[in-house]
């Protein structure tokens, strides 16, 4: 039964292969057009120069929400804008959650997209999706995921992922929290707007986001009183038939201000000069707030919570630009002090 399993599973990956690779211009970048922090930087496969784990990151590593400790809950609205052509505007409504447990970290986001325009021909879809991860070990972290979607076309599939974190190398002393994570996303039957292909605009377009592996690695560089300042480098390979190579670079100010700024390379739209080398941009705070001794968040032990809004803006090909707002919600504080074991008392 095994056997036939996995040979089915072999068949099917194989078979994806047998297709030119022709998706529809920025079609990679359907989960990430979401949040403010998918959409610049922190779509890094292992969480971005400085890790925070944000609910969307599941659609590029299921792994990456393995140690979060507390309930989260955010939202994000992302405006795609050109003004060439009749179908000139574009949005995405995005919805995610976290719900840790001592059993692992369940996490759960939905995402309905309407992008008609000639840059960002991705129709309309709602997606929904949810994740399992865990901490294996204080180092090794692996997740998977769940997913499904309709609207112009229909969507069903798995993504899985893992995670190492070094914390140093001897080597690279002037490092701290390495990290390197691989995922292998796209695994099953894949969104098709079947609109114009941008290798092949003639032929019918490939579904996307396709079968894509993934790897990369993240580290601070920089970690003083005020400031830190984090890099991710990454690379993924949508079918075996393309490159994508992503920059991150992240810095936080006084734990309270983030910049996040990020680079793309999608071989394929270069080769088909379609692509924009603009490096993108988010900015967001985090405002911490208390709650009244007697209030509902203070009996559940939140009475200190956390708010993080933020901001971002991207530029795609023929100048559409994209605009993101949204907010996280982080409710408690992180357990941050080990646990005092007594062996027995006075």
């Amino acid at each position: 039964m095994k056997k036939k399993v996995f040979l089915l599973l072999v068949t099917g990956v194989l078979g994806t292969l047998v297709y030119a690779y022709n998706p529809p211009v920025n079609g990679e970048l359907l989960y990430q057009l979401s949040t403010p922090e998918t959409l610049a930087g922190a779509a890094s496969v292992a969480g971005g120069g400085l890790w925070k784990e944000h609910t969307a990151q599941i659609s590029i590593n299921p792994a990456l929400l393995a140690t979060e400790q507390r309930i989260v809950g955010n939202f994000a609205y992302t405006a795609v804008l050109n003004t060439d052509g009749t179908n000139a505007y574009g949005q995405s409504l995005y919805f995610g959650a976290v719900l840790p447990s001592k059993y692992g970290v369940f996490t759960a986001n939905t995402q309905w997209a309407v992008l008609p325009l000639a840059s960002v021909p991705l129709e309309n879809s709602i997606s929904i999706r949810g994740a399992y991860s865990k901490d294996i070990t204080e180092k090794i972290y692996v997740g998977a995921s769940l997913y499904g979607g309709f609207g112009t076309d229909w969507c069903v599939g798995t993504d899985i992922g893992c995670m190492y974190n070094f914390d140093t190398i001897s080597t690279l002393p002037f490092l701290s929290d390495v990290r390197w994570a691989c995922a292998i996303t796209g695994i099953g039957k894949a969104y098709n707007p079947d609109t114009i292909g941008y290798v092949h605009a003639e032929k019918s377009t490939t579904g996307i986001p396709s079968l894509t592996p993934r790897t990369g690695i993240a580290a601070t560089f920089l970690n003083t009183k005020k400031i830190k300042g984090g890099l991710s480098l990454d690379l993924s390979f949508p079918l075996f038939q393309n490159i994508l190579f992503d920059c991150g670079l992240q810095f936080a100010v006084a734990d309270f201000l983030y910049v996040n700024s990020g680079w793309e390379c999608n071989l394929r739209q270069t080769l088909q000069d379609v692509a924009t080398y603009m490096p993108f941009v988010s900015v967001g705070v985090k405002i911490g707030f208390a709650s009244s001794e007697n209030s509902y968040f203070s009996k559940k032990g939140w009475s200190e919570s956390e708010i993080v809004p933020s901001i971002a803006y991207r530029q795609l090909w023929n100048k559409t630009n994209v605009y993101s707002a949204g907010a996280a919600f982080y409710l408690g504080l992180p357990d941050t002090e080990a646990p005092v074991i007594v062996l027995w008392e006075e």
